[in-house]
């Protein structure tokens, strides 16, 4: 009940909802007699909202939180890593095809940690199942599918039993809490998860009892130039000043309305949590 009640949620949270719902309010109104004194004030709140969610505003709230753990440009060896799960690739069965999102970030991360020899094993998840369609392979079986096509080593890559659906965080995190300790790996691994959703997924651990390093996949290029992590004092200049050079420019652009989404998805997904007892 709590997961149908949360992703009914996420409609309200979401301001696509809202600009598709202004309209649509515009035209009742225009049916109605005696309806221009509230057209336009509806109009005024429409154009209110649409410049506040096209603003540089929630970039800079994004950004926010993904700078809340910094990013690790030199990772120390540990046990594991938790690559929390995305729905970011699934396989189509017929063409053999492979579609992505941008919780892929988190699965390359992942894996360049596997193939630099920081950690010794890499875990995943199956994915959230309930949002899987008919003849597609799940998250899990569709990353080591794309592993065996890139002729990348898969052994080390563990991958959650086939009834172990997961729903949320929590619900992911209780069920790699066992493995982690068959590999004694408690408290000696790298969670790996989009940068704006870390905070939300260590509170979850920690209240799990698991003790992470929090380990961010940015999504963002422009978000690595406030992120980069302070103790690694072994990157050289020419490093650097590449890395002062992204452009950080911010401006109007619809692709913000989404990054508003993502903020507000975070801060509620953390209030819901913590009223839960999740974290």
């Amino acid at each position: 009940m709590f997961y149908i009640i949360s992703k009914a949620f996420k409609f309200v949270i979401m301001p696509q909802t809202y600009l598709f719902l202004f309209p649509i309010l515009a035209l009742i109104l225009v049916a109605r007699k005696k309806w221009w004194n509230k057209l336009r004030w509806l109009t005024i709140v429409y154009a209110a909202f649409f410049f506040i969610s096209t603003s540089p505003l929630p970039l800079s709230w994004y950004r926010s939180l993904e700078n809340y753990y910094p990013v690790i440009t030199a990772p120390i060896h540990h046990r594991a890593a938790v690559v929390l799960s995305g729905d970011a690739i699934q396989q189509d069965l017929l063409s053999k095809q492979y579609f992505y999102n941008g919780a892929f970030c988190r699965l390359v991360e992942g894996l360049r940690l596997l193939q630099n020899k920081k950690v010794d094993y890499l875990l995943v998840t199956r994915g959230n199942n309930f949002r899987i369609a008919d003849g597609l392979l799940d998250e899990g079986r569709s990353f080591l599918a794309l592993l065996k096509d890139l002729a990348i080593p898969s052994d080390q890559v563990i991958l959650l039993d086939k009834d172990s659906d997961v729903l949320n965080t929590y619900d992911e995190l209780s069920k790699l809490k066992p493995l982690l300790a068959k590999l004694q790996a408690t408290d000696n691994f790298y969670l790996v998860s989009s940068a704006f959703h870390l905070r939300r997924a260590v509170a979850v651990a920690k209240k799990l009892g698991l003790n992470p390093t929090p380990y961010p996949a940015i999504s963002i290029i422009s978000t690595i130039n406030s992120t980069i992590n302070s103790t690694n004092n072994n990157i050289n200049n020419s490093a650097n000043n590449n890395t002062n050079n992204v452009n950080t420019n911010v401006e109007f652009e619809l692709q913000n309305i989404n990054r508003l989404y993502h903020v507000l998805n975070e801060l509620v997904g953390l209030l819901a949590y913590r009223l839960k007892g999740y974290g």
